[in-house]
């Protein structure tokens, strides 16, 4: 195994794209580190040889890629016991949400920033339930406060809701929510709350014990740069009685319960490389510290955003994220009240094209999202910054 990455000049060096253009789209998938990948390689050799040797070789394999359960445990601080594996955040929120019993008259809240995913498994809820999820607002980003989106979940959310859904952060435009207060408010009401974490995890520090939800969901191929193909979902062990889903029968009489998460969720062979590959990048962030990492993204987004505010005379888009960090994230989002969808598709080209500039072109409101994330440097928000002052004017 490489050894773990500790420092962040070393984590951008070991990120080969670096020297290619700039990236920042880490909010849809971050770029997988060469270690990482040199490990995937290393271990798919493995199962396909020697683990396959026989003299439990397989076996031992297996209980040393465990070691990323018990790695994501400590970074979400929680017990490994309560983590099983999916293959994505969506995967994860679908198993959380299969896992409870819906039934004619349940109801479902969720708010206003929720990804598409969510949205989508909630039309199959209301074709379950007969009744039209709830949705809570959040106000406007630009704007935004915790209290009123408080003020809302308060005055919306009621005992007869089975589950409410929260984002930790908004795929969208990048603001946090007050998820221990919510979740306070929710379990008052006897509501149970799922936490969908893929835009918070690898940002900074997450205290999933702290926020106490029945679920948290996310993957490590965002924030964390860890492999695509691997998510996880924290389960609650006061939800575990309950929690059966994927059509895994209830123990008869006398037959031994299955003690955790992952035996009553995960089915079939797996790809351990992946799983081992994901070890490595939660070590590396640990070892590097969530608290490092926080600073120098939160670092770079005010430089980014400060940028952008010089930028806002030219008339032409709205920034639509928190300015305030300990209200947002990595992510910042543009909006053009003005152009089409099809203009603001050709600026994203010509950054690409003319300044190598990587950003992601956000469908829900036909902007641009911007993920500032743990690799990133100064020269290249500056690169960024001088493409838009470059060819918004161009453009008008």
């Amino acid at each position: 195994m490489p050894d773990l990455i500790h420092t962040l000049a070393q984590l951008r060096a070991d990120i080969a794209l670096t020297n290619q253009f700039a990236y920042f789209q880490t909010g849809s998938e971050g770029p997988l580190p060469d270690p990482a990948q040199a490990i995937i390689a290393a271990v798919v050799r493995e199962e396909n040889c020697s683990a396959l040797a026989g003299r439990n070789a397989y076996g031992d394999l297996m209980q040393r890629a465990e070691s990323a359960r018990v790695s994501l445990g400590r970074l979400l601080n929680v017990q490994p016991m309560d983590l099983c594996w999916t293959q994505n955040t969506s995967s994860s929120n679908r198993l959380a949400l299969g896992s409870l019993p819906w039934s004619a008259g349940d109801r479902l809240a969720m708010t206003a920033t929720e990804h598409v995913s969510t949205r989508h498994v909630a039309r199959r809820i209301h074709q379950i339930t007969g009744r039209q999820p709830t949705i809570i607002p959040v106000g406007d980003a630009g704007s935004y406060t915790p209290a009123y989106f408080l003020e809302q979940l308060d005055r919306l959310l009621t005992p007869d809701h089975r589950l409410l859904v929260m984002s930790h952060v908004s795929c969208l435009d990048g603001r946090r929510l007050p998820l221990i207060e919510a979740t306070r408010l929710a379990h008052a009401r006897g509501v149970k709350v799922l936490i969908d974490g893929a835009q918070a995890v690898g940002q900074f520090p997450v205290d999933v014990a702290a926020i106490d939800p029945e679920f948290y969901a996310g993957s490590v191929h965002k924030w964390l740069l860890g492999p695509a193909g691997i998510g996880y979902l924290y389960v609650a062990r006061r939800e575990l009685p309950s929690f059966y889903p994927n059509l895994m029968p209830l123990p008869e009489a006398n037959e031994p319960t299955p003690p955790d998460a992952g035996s009553r969720s995960q089915i079939g062979t797996e790809t351990l490389s992946l799983r081992m590959a994901a070890a490595f990048m939660v070590d590396s962030f640990l070892a590097i510290g969530l608290q490092t990492v926080e600073a120098h993204v939160a670092a770079l987004t005010r430089r980014l955003r400060d940028g952008l505010r010089e930028l806002l005379a030219l008339g032409t888009f709205e920034i639509i994220s928190p300015y305030e960090w300990a209200l947002s994230s990595g992510i910042t989002s543009l909006r053009f009240p003005t152009w089409p969808a099809e203009k603001v598709q050709a600026l994203i080209d010509r950054i690409w094209d003319e300044f190598r500039v990587v950003v992601k072109f956000q469908v829900d409101f036909a902007g641009i999202r911007i993920s500032v994330a743990s690799f990133n440097s100064a020269d290249e928000v500056d690169q960024l910054l001088l493409a838009l002052r470059t060819l918004l004017p161009q453009m008008r």
